[in-house]
């Protein structure tokens, strides 16, 4: 088995991702027997925390952090699809 992991910058944008799935594709046309992993794109980790703590201290910001999120994440699938 080939376990393949993505994160961070390598589908950090829509081309990024595109050219995953393009590895993955040539991956699994050499090794049937393949896991994906996916971690948080770019970025979106650090957002989690920094709304995590706002929202600990009580402060709203946090809910701009989270729909800021959103809207990356939907526009990312909508491209995408």
């Amino acid at each position: 088995m080939k376990v393949l992991k993505f994160g961070g910058s390598s589908i950090g944008s829509v081309e990024r991702i595109k050219d995953v799935v393009e590895i993955i594709k040539q991956s699994k046309q050499k090794n049937s027997n393949i896991a994906v992993v996916a971690s948080a794109m770019q970025g979106v980790t650090n957002k989690l925390v920094d709304a995590g703590n706002q929202a600990f201290l009580g402060n709203q910001d946090y809910i701009a952090v989270l729909q800021e999120l959103e809207t990356l994440h939907l526009t990312v699938a909508n491209e995408l699809l």
